[in-house]
């Protein structure tokens, strides 16, 4: 069998276009790089850490966020009387 190599970039609001073709022809395909233009400033980093949360959530290794509103208020509220005591 011949085959060609190509190289294409899919705007992802067009892959439902494209699917039925691929499962017509069932190319072996590879994913090399998905470029997110919605938050173009975002770092390497930035998505490293994203995807580091997205597991981490996967996994239930969440904190309820009343919880974590409630430890903020008593710290800010632990802060504001410290800062009292000091005046």
């Amino acid at each position: 069998m011949k085959t060609a190599t190509y190289k294409i970039t899919i705007d992802r609001k067009d892959i439902p276009i494209f699917e039925p073709i691929f499962e017509r022809l069932r190319p072996r395909a590879t994913i090399t790089e998905i470029v997110d233009d919605v938050f173009p400033e975002l770092t390497e980093e930035d998505l490293e850490a994203i995807a580091i949360a997205d597991e981490q959530i996967r996994q239930g290794m969440v904190v309820d966020s009343e919880n974590v509103h409630r430890e903020a208020a008593e710290i800010l509220n632990i802060t504001r009387n410290e800062s009292k005591v000091g005046s």
